[in-house]
């Protein structure tokens, strides 16, 4: 009897367990607590989780990447009432679920670079969505609804697949301010009406980007286009242009940037195989904080007194020195992997600091380098050095800041 007690006694507590943990599981999706849900989502997620708390200690910010196996979104988001921003990029998300929605204070939604093929019509009920991030998605249209949220102002589906022509949907959406686009053969004619200050799409033709006369960012990745347009009207706010991979694109245009802005400019050009050099307008223009030519083989014109912090042309195999390039303000100069066998002239660039100039052919360090006053680092490795000039000695001597000089790799005589 008591054997038979004890059992049901056993079984009792069984059930009990198992109905807790029944209880517990239905409270995982529906009524967890912050805290809950985010050690839910540390089990799930481990290392590849970020999460961010405002002042008041309530989480505001979830971040998750690359995780394969993550084809839909977690509803432990839903615990989070103070969430603001959500970034789950390179996963393996299908689509934007409706119930995510009911997170009133979402504004942030970057999911670029997973597998979605298209923005649901019911995307106007994510009101207070400030940034809607599609990049790199499937997305191959945008449904009308997108022009009833009233406060978006990015919306990126760069490097989607291509749409045919510009969406005209976007004109609804008057309040933009940064737009990525899949690519498209041009702008249309009447873009200006859009008041961007960031573009970001791959063009056939150059035609019409000047009509956005806001821009101040302007990224113009893979784009075929050879050259800018004759009647190219400039653009007076631009700070940043990125030209990475523009294989045919030959020139800039002289009259790109205003003369006398504040804000520094940067440029990024590398893997611009064509592009012969910069214009020398550029010198009477603005201030370069970066100048990337990386991989621009074809590049031999540098605007002579361009002022400049940084220029970097790793991979561009230069035979000789850009033209005009050691009479910049450059405070930075990185080169490597070139055949350049002279650096004669490199005295001239008395604001240099930091100076890489490996894997050459240069066969002597040159006189005029002690001009250099500046100089803190000098790296010459890999070159075809035979000697170490005696002024060097004295030069590091009476300049404290030079920390060193690294001319390994160089046959230098003993």
């Amino acid at each position: 009897m008591r054997n038979k007690y004890m059992l049901n006694r056993s079984l009792i507590s069984v059930l009990f367990i198992v109905l807790s943990i029944a209880c517990n599981s239905n409270k995982s999706i529906e009524n967890l607590t912050e805290e809950e849900a985010i050690n839910s989502l540390k089990e799930k997620y481990g290392i590849y989780l970020d999460y961010f708390k405002n002042e008041n200690g309530h989480i505001y910010d979830v971040r998750v990447a690359y995780v394969d196996t993550m084809r839909y979104l977690p509803k432990e988001l839903l615990a989070f009432k103070y969430l603001n921003k959500l970034e789950f990029s390179e996963n393996s998300i299908e689509e934007i679920p409706k119930w995510l929605s009911e997170i009133d204070s979402l504004k942030h939604l970057n999911l670029k670079r997973n597998p979605i093929k298209m923005i649901p019509d019911y995307i106007a009920e994510f009101k207070g969505l400030e940034v809607l991030s599609l990049d790199y998605t499937e997305v191959t249209s945008i449904p009308n609804s997108i022009a009833e949220l009233p406060h978006l102002i990015n919306f990126g589906l760069s490097g989607c697949p291509p749409m045919g022509k510009f969406p005209k949907v976007l004109y609804k959406c008057p309040n933009l301010l940064a737009l990525g686009l899949p690519p498209l053969e041009q702008l249309p004619d009447d873009i200006g009406s859009l008041k961007l200050k960031s573009l970001e799409v791959t063009l056939e033709s150059f035609d019409n980007i000047d009509q956005l006369q806001d821009l101040s960012e302007l990224f113009l990745n893979n784009s075929t286009a050879s050259r800018f347009p004759k009647d190219f009207k400039g653009l007076p706010e631009l700070n940043y242009l990125i030209i990475n991979d523009c294989k045919n694109l030959e020139e800039l245009p002289s009259n790109l940037y205003v003369k006398h802005k504040v804000r520094a400019a940067n440029i990024d050009a590398q893997n611009c195989t064509k592009l012969k050099g910069l214009p020398d307008e550029f010198a009477k223009h603005r201030f370069f904080s970066t100048i990337y030519l990386d991989s621009c083989l074809s590049f031999t014109h540098f605007p002579k007194g361009m002022k400049v912090g940084t220029i970097s042309a790793k991979n561009a195999y230069w035979e000789q020195m850009p033209e005009g390039i050691f009479y910049s303000s450059s405070r930075e100069l990185w080169l490597s992997n070139h055949r350049i066998k002279s650096i004669e002239g490199i005295g001239n660039m008395e604001n240099l600091e930091f100076c890489v100039l490996s894997n050459g052919l240069i066969e002597e360090i040159p006189r005029d380098i002690v001009n250099c006053k500046k100089l803190k680092h000098l790296n010459l490795r890999g070159n075809k050095i035979k000697a170490f000039p005696a002024f060097m000695s004295k030069f590091i001597r009476e300049n404290p800041n030079l920390n060193g000089v690294n001319l390994g790799g160089n046959p230098i005589d003993d």
